[in-house]
């Protein structure tokens, strides 16, 4: 996964906690209103709330102050609902439901956060507030259910993320591979490209300087000319692959300059013949008589193009 791509999903993720963190907000304000708790508790939803909205829109601060700002608001709020009602007893539901939100961060650090909130809220209840009454043996089965079970809970989501995010580590570290890979490879071919152009240029330039020679045999210059041919042919073969490796790498350029597109052609032609061989193929050539000899584009893709175009 790219580094914008897990940006975004961070974001997202800061949105729909802040939304649910709003959510709650509203419902905390309506049930202390509706149950006449304290008028101090409806001025701090309101407040809350509004702070968090200012923080999340404020693009200065950065994504994880966010969370363990939106962590520690939330995580007060639980604990004055707690109080407000008595008990502890329905906040575990509660702090595990805002630990699978938080894990929207895929951020162990925040889970591992608010666990040690958790454990901090719990003893505040148990010493401080007596919310979590251990009288009765129906009291103390039900509070040793659920408190392992919302530490569990926590525990699982942090081991999860981990593993994801190890998972990613090796994806990432294979696809440096492979790109390490791809680009050691169009090296070897831009490499293996050149060593080999360089003898055939030489090979294709002996030929021509033969075929210039006037008192040479018929025999010889056929013989010089096949060569020259195919020798060009495998030119346009090693020219092909350090197309595709350029093409790969995004370093392919379109060269414009002028052109003989009768020469071209000729090239062409030439080329076609000698691949031909001894086959039954009629080679037909019509060419508009109003184009016109001199061009501009690149020479070398177009042959390429006349030639795939051929041989397809």
């Amino acid at each position: 996964m790219s580094e914008n791509n897990i940006t975004i999903k961070i974001k997202s993720a800061r949105y729909i906690v802040y939304l649910v963190f709003l959510f709650y907000s509203v419902m905390m304000f309506t049930t202390a209103t509706l149950l006449n708790w304290p008028d101090w508790i409806n001025t701090y939803c309101i407040i809350s709330a509004i702070l968090i909205t200012i923080i999340i829109f404020i693009k200065h601060i950065s994504t994880p102050v966010h969370m363990y700002l939106i962590t520690t608001v939330a995580m007060l709020n639980i604990a004055i609902y707690s109080w407000a009602e008595g008990s502890f007893y329905q906040s575990g539901i509660i702090i595990c439901g805002l630990a699978l939100i938080l894990s929207l961060f895929m951020d162990i650090h925040v889970l591992i956060y608010q666990t040690f909130l958790t454990i901090f809220l719990l003893f505040t209840h148990l010493v401080f507030f007596n919310t979590i009454p251990l009288v009765t043996l129906d009291d103390i089965c039900n509070y040793l259910m659920r408190i392992p079970a919302m530490f569990l809970i926590q525990i699982l989501l942090i081991a999860i993320i981990v593993k994801i995010e190890k998972a990613q580590s090796e994806l990432t570290s294979n696809m440096d591979r492979i790109m390490n890979a791809e680009q050691s490879k169009s090296e070897f071919l831009a490499n293996m490209s050149h060593e080999i152009r360089t003898p055939m240029n030489a090979i294709v330039g002996m030929c021509e300087l033969i075929l210039r020679e006037p008192d040479i045999s018929d025999n010889v210059r056929e013989d010089c000319f096949n060569i020259q041919t195919s020798g060009r042919s495998l030119l346009a073969i090693v020219n092909d692959i350090l197309d595709f490796s350029k093409i790969e790498s995004g370093k392919m350029e379109i060269i414009e300059q002028e052109y003989n597109i009768a020469s071209t052609l000729n090239d062409v032609i030439n080329m076609a013949m000698t691949r031909k061989g001894d086959k039954k193929i009629e080679l037909i050539v019509e060419v508009d008589p109003d184009i016109p000899c001199g061009l501009i584009g690149d020479e070398l893709r177009i042959r390429q193009i006349i030639v795939n175009l051929m041989t397809t």
